[in-house]
């Protein structure tokens, strides 16, 4: 581009959680921390993009950015041409309903948010995660000085009225399998002084990576930290978790286990035994031997292998490069300052804008555990999900087990010939017993039928 751009400021209209953000602080990136596009070129690289909370000089900033729990429609700035609306959310959009109403989403522009499709990506995951996964585990990984508490799950929680009711399916598992709470929600442990939440929950074997709502890609710091401190987690969130988990078998999905009498067994199960509980790590245990494209999950690779790409397209970053295209048509095409709910991103065509999320219809109706707090039977009105390791945790008797395996057809002429041969051995084992008995029972006939002989007299 031959013209140099002046720097731009984004606006931070509301507050964030009732408070002003960034305690009041300008956040200015400059090209080392932040590239600026190929395209394009600042006047002054080292402070290209400010985002600010202060809205002294709205009229003449790049972009606004909303927070959706502290937004109000009747508190807004005038809508200018080329000047986009961003709203920016890290919650579920239960906690702010609107985003699920296609009119009242229509002033916003972009998304930026933990959804994989929004236009900017405020993730709770970052590339960190992709060096944990490849980590081997330690020699002493299953020893008590790791995991070293009774109680083979921990949770820890503030929040005991989510909107999934989470808390009810919690408070029944508790009566069949050792839970430690140490959060504000179903305590029954004082946190211990000096540790960390990280460090607490890596002394466990499972942890209750439970998200408070079940909407897509809404998944947080509860799963990332679960994997980082090497604790099986048991998860209740989206319908998948793709790109968000090591592999298939790397958690335990709770809504497998309608019953928490079954997903109590199945974790009694696990705790007992150390090779079953590894499968669920396999994918570390496993980080010497087997090549990380054939032990991770595709999606996962693609999404957290690469800082560059993560950095480019996440967080406020990746909304200062966003906004540089209607920063220049801004101040090339000026126009006029009239309402223009119609605008779309200079650089994306229509379908490309399309594809983008800005409406999210994804959750669940809100109550997903509520039949839990009646009590048994613990009957759901939704189906479960399906347990990727179907053999463990089905806990059949050998002899279930055997009926329900699909053999091949030598193998299974080879069970029937082997059953036949059994069968014949008896057979021939009895016969011979009958045999013998029927020669016994005739010889002490015939010794009962025998006259004794009488001795003669003599003379």
């Amino acid at each position: 581009m031959a013209n140099s751009l002046p720097s731009m400021s984004i606006v931070f209209w509301t507050q964030w959680f009732n408070a002003i953000m960034f305690d009041g602080n300008d956040q200015v990136f400059s090209n080392d921390d932040c590239p600026i596009p190929d395209d394009y070129k600042m006047e002054s690289p080292k402070e290209w993009c400010t985002i600010t909370p202060s809205t002294d000089h709205v009229d003449t900033a790049a972009a606004i950015v909303f927070h959706a729990a502290d937004y109000y429609p009747t508190q807004v700035p005038a809508h200018i041409k080329n000047q986009p609306w961003i709203l920016e959310t890290q919650e579920s959009p239960l906690t702010a309903p609107f985003r699920m109403e296609s009119e009242k989403m229509k002033v916003f522009d972009y998304l930026a948010s933990y959804h994989l499709k929004s236009a900017y990506i405020f993730s709770y995951y970052s590339p960190a995660i992709f060096d944990v996964v490849n980590r081997p585990l330690p020699m002493d990984f299953m020893t008590v000085q790791k995991k070293k508490h009774k109680a083979p799950i921990v949770w820890i929680a503030r929040n005991c009225g989510a909107s999934s009711g989470r808390q009810h399916y919690v408070e029944q598992l508790m009566q069949y399998i050792d839970v430690d709470s140490y959060g504000d929600c179903l305590n029954n442990k004082p946190f211990p002084k000096g540790k960390d939440r990280l460090q607490l929950m890596s002394e466990y074997k499972f942890y209750l990576a439970i998200e408070n709502a079940n909407c897509d890609d809404y998944v947080t710091e509860k799963l990332f930290d679960t994997i980082s401190v090497s604790t099986v987690p048991i998860v209740d969130g989206p319908t998948s978790y793709q790109g968000f988990i090591p592999d298939k078998n790397s958690v335990i999905r709770m809504d497998a286990f309608p019953d928490p009498r079954e997903l109590a067994k199945y974790i009694n199960y696990l705790d007992s035994n150390n090779t079953a509980y590894l499968e669920h790590l396999a994918f570390r245990r496993d980080a010497l031997d087997i090549p990380t494209r054939d032990r991770l999950d595709s999606e996962f690779i693609n999404n957290w292998s690469d800082p560059s790409i993560h950095n480019i397209k996440s967080n406020w970053c990746s909304l200062c490069r966003g906004i540089l295209p209607w920063w220049q048509a801004r101040l090339t095409n000026p126009g006029d300052d009239d309402e223009d709910d119609s605008a779309v991103s200079p650089i994306l065509n229509e379908k490309e804008h399309d594809n983008l999320l800005l409406v999210d219809k994804s959750c669940m109706e809100p109550g997903k555990w509520d039949y839990a707090q009646k009590g048994p039977p613990y009957t759901p009105n939704w189906k479960k999900s399906t347990h990727p390791l179907t053999l463990l945790h089905e806990h059949k008797s050998p002899v279930e087990e055997f009926l329900s395996l699909e053999h091949s057809d030598a193998h299974t002429a080879h069970i029937v010939w082997t059953i036949e041969l059994i069968v014949g051995v008896l057979f021939m084992a009895f016969a011979a017993f009958v045999v013998y008995r029927g020669r016994f029972l005739r010889s002490q006939h015939s010794q009962r039928m025998k006259k004794p002989e009488i001795p003669l007299s003599t003379p």
